[in-house]
């Protein structure tokens, strides 16, 4: 079960944070194995063992998902005497998790509206592959990709007035999650003095978001 010490969450100038139990995972595997090559089917569940609703000084600081979430994983590794070979297939799976909002109205005849969220994320499929090749005793070549799929998502809310029988609903709303990522990750690495360094490129080569994102552009770059 694991435990947050310390999650923070910023408003403009005014920080809170907040601590408990997180979402618990379970896991189980199958493991094949050969001389050079292994392979690895896992399943995880993540349960809603964390409190969505966390709140401090009426500031939300929630530590968990509310939703009990299935990802299934499959990894393949394979060395031989101057290559290696990964490849990592998941994909995950989202329930949905509901939320309650309650608002005061000043006038007589809806004295308080409680919306109802219910909200299911988009799924998420990621495919990772990289080839290492060893160019010398001391040096090795690395290529990499990455393709990340994130489903659109959904949103159904109801709201209910206090005082009124007028209460409506709207389902269907697009939670606006969808993106297609590709990144390239060309990587060179060199032992020295028994010191493995190892200098890496993350390449965008395709993104494709929903019209309503507004992140920032992505760009290359480099890490060691």
């Amino acid at each position: 079960m694991p435990v947050i010490l310390k999650s923070e969450i910023s408003y403009g100038d005014m920080t809170k944070s907040a601590a408990g139990l997180g979402d618990a995972v379970f896991k189980t595997s199958y493991r094949f194995k050969r001389k050079d090559w292994i392979n690895e089917s896992m399943i995880h569940v993540k349960a809603p063992t964390g409190d969505q609703d966390k709140a401090v000084d009426g500031v939300m600081i929630p530590l968990g998902t509310g939703s009990t979430d299935l990802i299934l994983q499959n990894i393949f590794m394979m060395r031989k005497t101057h290559f290696s070979l990964y490849n990592s297939i998941s994909f995950r799976l989202n329930t949905h998790r509901e939320n309650s909002v309650l608002i005061s109205h000043p006038d007589a005849f809806r004295r308080s509206e409680t919306i109802t969220y219910n909200i299911t994320n988009g799924s998420l499929f990621i495919v990772n592959t990289s080839f290492s090749y060893n160019a010398f005793s001391f040096a090795s070549v690395i290529g990499g990709v990455t393709l990340t799929v994130n489903g659109e998502g959904n949103i159904d809310r109801t709201h209910q007035y206090t005082g009124t029988k007028q209460n409506y609903s709207q389902n269907g709303i697009s939670a606006e999650q969808d993106y297609v990522f590709l990144d390239l990750y060309p990587a060179v690495a060199f032992t020295v003095f028994r010191t493995y360094i190892m200098l890496t490129a993350a390449i965008p080569v395709l993104t494709v978001r929903n019209d309503s994102n507004t992140e920032s552009d992505r760009k290359p770059e480099m890490m060691l």
